[in-house]
Parts: C-alpha cells; sequence; structure tokens
C-alpha cells in the first residue's frame, strides 16, 4: 500500500530530542501504527511492540518495571493505554534518569487511541515528562502532497489576488480521500462496511475497556442523533429527549464519544467582550466521511438530496481541517462566536498574544458583503487584535472586500504556499 508522509513528522522528531517520551494521541486507524513503526526504523533504529498482541501485553500489566527495564534503546509502544500500569512506572524511570543526571530524551514513543482524559494514570505521568501530539486521519494537505496552511497564511497575510487553477481534487474528492489511510488508499473497500466494523469495534470493545456502560445499544442511536445536528449547539437536555436518555447519562456517553474521538467540541469564544454572548458548544464529527456514512447519504448525490444538510457536511469538513492545521503549530485554538441576538462567526482563531482570525462557510460559488456580517462585528469588538476575517466559498477567486476581509475558495485549505506567496 503506497505511503503517505505525515505532516506531523517533523514534531515528533523533534519532541524526542527535547523530552523522554512522546505520546501520539488519536483515532483508532488514524495511521499512528504505520506511522510509529516507519520512524522506529528509518530514524530512530527502535524497538517496537503493540498492545494489540496479547502476550506482550499480559506482560507489562503483570510486570510493568520489568517490562520497562528490558528496553535497551528507544522503544515504541503502540496502544499503550490498554496497560495503565506503566505509566507509574515510566514517571518513576524518567524521574530516577533526570536525578541521576543521565540524558533520558527520546526513550519512549507512545501511541494511543483513547483520549488522555480517560486513563488518570497517563494525565499525571505527562507533566514534564510527555509531549502529546495528536494524529489524526489524513488531512487534505496529505491527500493534495502540498504544504499549504491557510491558518498560517491568514495570519501572515501572504496571499494574491488573482484566479488559481483547478486543483487536482475537488471538494468532494478531499472529502473522500481526507480520512482514513485504509479506505483512503484502497479504492475498492466497501466504505460503508468498512465504517460499520469501525464503529462497532469502538462502541462494544474499545469503550468497553475504558468504562462501563450499561446500555452499549443506545451508542449507535446517539451517534446518528449527533451526525443530525453537526455544526448546531451542544444542548444535552435536547438531545437527551431526543435519545430518550437520562440527562446524565447522555452527558457521559457523549463524553466517550469523544474520548475515542469519533466527535469532537468546538468552544465559545467570548474573551473580555462585554457583550451578551452564547457560550455553549458546537459539536463536530473528527471524520468528515464517516459524518456522512451515518446520516446515510451518497456524498456525491447529498448536494441536489438536502443541500441544507450538505451545508452542514461542507463546515465539519472545514471545522476537522482547521483542527488538523492547528495541531501542526505551536499557537493557536479553534473557538466559534455567537452573541444572544444571533450575530455569529462560524470559527475563530485566537493565538496566545490575542490576535484573532474568523472564518465564515459559505456553500455557494458567490459572495458579497452581507456575507461578512458576523465578521465585521467581530471586527468592531476586537479591534486592532482582529488580523483577518475570511468567507470560504465554492469559487473560483480570492476576492479582497475590505482591508481585513476577504473571500477565499474553500480549495485553498490543501493549496501550495505558491498560491499565496507575493
Amino acid at each position: 500500500m503506497t505511503y503517505v508522509p505525515r505532516e506531523i513528522t517533523k514534531n515528533i522528531l523533534e519532541g524526542l530530542q527535547s523530552m523522554p517520551a512522546v505520546f501520539i494521541n488519536g483515532p483508532r486507524q488514524a495511521g499512528k501504527s504505520t506511522l510509529t513503526a516507519r520512524i522506529s526504523k528509518k530514524e530512530l533504529d527502535a524497538e517496537y511492540v503493540t498492545f494489540d498482541d496479547v502476550s506482550i501485553l499480559a506482560s507489562a500489566k503483570y510486570n510493568p518495571q520489568g517490562f520497562l527495564q528490558s528496553f535497551k534503546k528507544t522503544v515504541v509502544i503502540d496502544e499503550v493505554q490498554m496497560a495503565p500500569e506503566i505509566f507509574r512506572q515510566l514517571k518513576k524511570i524518567i524521574d530516577n534518569k533526570r536525578i541521576a543526571g543521565e540524558n533520558i530524551n527520546g526513550k519512549y514513543l507512545l501511541t494511543g487511541s483513547s483520549n488522555i482524559k480517560t486513563v488518570p494514570e497517563l494525565s499525571e505521568a505527562l507533566v514534564g515528562r510527555v509531549l502529546l501530539i495528536p494524529l489524526f486521519p489524513f488531512s487534505s494537505g496529505e491527500i493534495a502532497q502540498t504544504t499549504g496552511n491557510i491558518v498560517r497564511s491568514v495570519f501572515e497575510d501572504t496571499f494574491i489576488f488573482q484566479n488559481f487553477d483547478t486543483l487536482k481534487y475537488s471538494l468532494k474528492d478531499m472529502i473522500r480521500k481526507a480520512t482514513f489511510p485504509e479506505i483512503s488508499l484502497n479504492k475498492d473497500l466497501n466504505v460503508n462496511r468498512w465504517f460499520e466494523s469501525y464503529i462497532n469495534t469502538l462502541l462494544y470493545r474499545d469503550l468497553r475497556n475504558i468504562s462501563q456502560i450499561e446500555k452499549l445499544h443506545e451508542l449507535p442511536n446517539l451517534l446518528k442523533v449527533l451526525a443530525v445536528q453537526t455544526g448546531g449547539l451542544l444542548n444535552d437536555a435536547s438531545l437527551a429527549r431526543a435519545t430518550r436518555l437520562n440527562q446524565m447519562t447522555l452527558k457521559r456517553y457523549r463524553v466517550l464519544l469523544q474520548n475515542v474521538f469519533l466527535t469532537m467540541l468546538v468552544p465559545p469564544w467570548f474573551g473580555n467582550i462585554k457583550k451578551r454572548l452564547v457560550k455553549a458548544q458546537k459539536i463536530y464529527f473528527t471524520d468528515t466521511l464517516m459524518l456522512t456514512h451515518l446520516l446515510g447519504y451518497d456524498i456525491e448525490t447529498m448536494e441536489s438530496l438536502n443541500p441544507v444538510l450538505w451545508g452542514f457536511v461542507v463546515e465539519n469538513f472545514v471545522a476537522s481541517e482547521l483542527t488538523k492545521q492547528l495541531s501542526l503549530a505551536e499557537d493557536g485554538k479553534l473557538y466559534h462566536f455567537r452573541t444572544s441576538d444571533d450575530k455569529e462567526v462560524d470559527f475563530v482563531i485566537e493565538k496566545r498574544n490575542g490576535e484573532i482570525a474568523g472564518f465564515e462557510v459559505k456553500n455557494s460559488s458567490s459572495v458579497d458583503i452581507s456575507d461578512f456580517k458576523g465578521l465585521k462585528f467581530l471586527q468592531s469588538l476586537v479591534k486592532d487584535k482582529f488580523i483577518r476575517g475570511v468567507v470560504l466559498y465554492r469559487g473560483k477567486k480570492i476576492l479582497p472586500f475590505d482591508n481585513k476581509l476577504i473571500a477565499m475558495p474553500i480549495d485553498l485549505i490543501w493549496s501550495s504556499n505558491s498560491v499565496f506567496t507575493i
């Protein structure tokens, strides 16, 4: 199978030079095992073990200290969350080596498919010892094999206002390809069957391993209810009514779905603004192709059959891609913005220094100044901290509407940097 270079590789190797351990956290089947096995052979000359091997897992759980001490060089441990017993010993080994003045940087490369918040032992061991790096399914930039990064370009102000050639991939192509590697690289795969198997594995095996759930059969229905509400404000009371679960159970199940990276939340941005702002989070799916599967639509016909719902699918794609691009950056967090009187911006990225960029998503090939209403309002609130307001649309031109307001094709999410360079 063709290997697609992962953009996060550089961050991992740099992390191993400066920290005792790097923990790669992300969904099952996102490519963690393939990436770490490749790094262990080509970059590190490391040993590679996986806790999917029941014998190796048994050894680590029974004798975690002896297991860790048996490795004389860098070790890659795949699916490490399956043996939380080793985390206390990992902390002890790192601390003892540091006290002795030994250089232990780059000793452990760990991967896991459950959010670290579900493993308290790991959370404790992480502080000051382990660098956490997320790995998601393929990004559109990895598929297009470009170095484009729309987040970086927006903040650095590197644009030219002209048409650009049609890229190799359309938006629908990208939703199909910027997904789990096994789907993306196998054109003969039955995608719906793959997703059914994947979801069943997560719900009936992984979630059972990390939490005691009484009603596993309720989770597929909850996933489908969440799919219909993609891009909407999170309301647990409404979700509880729709799923006929009590609100406490509903919230617990919803958080578990986040913990195995099926869904993700975008928090509200409110800064120090003295306005009545909506403080509910928005919910999205980590993988947009999985979202279309859960909605029961074929990606080719969905736009014509249900254009409103398709618009939310496009918004989900942007949320997912911005999240992937931000995972490569040292600075910047993703938010949404909405006032109590419904002035809103789909996505806001804020840097540590307070600089703000806003993104509106429009599933249309045309754009006018009214599409910048929410962005202009946000600009009026944050003033000089407002770096750029962008409307992402389905056209093929980069169009300035103001000194800091610009319309850009969605395609530029996966364009090369040459499109932007002045």
